[in-house]
């Protein structure tokens, strides 16, 4: 069983789904994988939100229980694939998620193009502080990054943080250089401001 619309499936259930595409799992292994890959910066990862998920994928035909094994004194860890109809809805969401353009309304969008209303000092003042706080996200992002190839992820599973970085950068590019333009002059308001 499957929902009509891919997009409307959680994030944390479609990087579930994507692991298990990849072998059979148990829930723990699918954390320390997810945390390894830093794929914890794309979904909110908790323990009980991720056995609380796989048992829903379970539920509604997506995933299956292969087996339960248990290790000495530790817990019983049961294993799950991915089903026939968990692959297709991986696929239809994946497939959705990069053909389909975001929703258009933007609050940062449109707060740009409401600009004028803050006067030339402020605006500036605001991106400025805006770069300011793109900087940090691509320094972190950069970290990100280098702890993921240094813990040998394969470039496909870092694809979302090279994305990420690109737009962070050029979004940051961007904004510094209508920064300029306002300090320059070169973009200018109305008279009445």
């Amino acid at each position: 069983m499957t929902t009509t619309d891919p997009l409307d499936v959680a994030p944390l259930a479609v990087a579930v789904l994507s692991l298990l595409a990849e072998r059979d799992m148990h829930p723990y292994e699918m954390i320390q994988t997810l945390r390894a890959r830093r794929e914890d910066q794309w979904v909110k990862l908790r323990p009980a939100s991720l056995y609380h998920k796989v048992d829903g994928l379970v539920a509604r035909g997506l995933a299956e229980v292969v087996g339960t094994e248990q290790d000495g004194n530790r817990p019983p860890r049961t294993t799950y694939r991915l089903t026939d109809a968990g692959r297709e809805l991986l696929v239809a969401w994946i497939s959705s998620a990069i053909t389909v353009v975001e929703n258009p309304y933007f609050s940062f969008s449109l707060a740009l193009g409401e600009l004028e209303a803050l006067g030339p000092e402020r605006a500036a003042r605001l991106l400025t502080e805006r770069v300011t706080v793109l900087d940090e996200h691509i320094a972190q992002m950069c970290d990100s990054l280098e702890q993921g190839r240094n813990q040998g992820a394969k470039r496909i599973w870092m694809l979302a943080h090279e994305h990420r970085l690109a737009t962070l950068t050029t979004e940051r590019d961007y904004i510094a250089s209508v920064v300029h333009d306002i300090e320059s002059k070169e973009l200018t308001w109305p008279t009445s401001h």
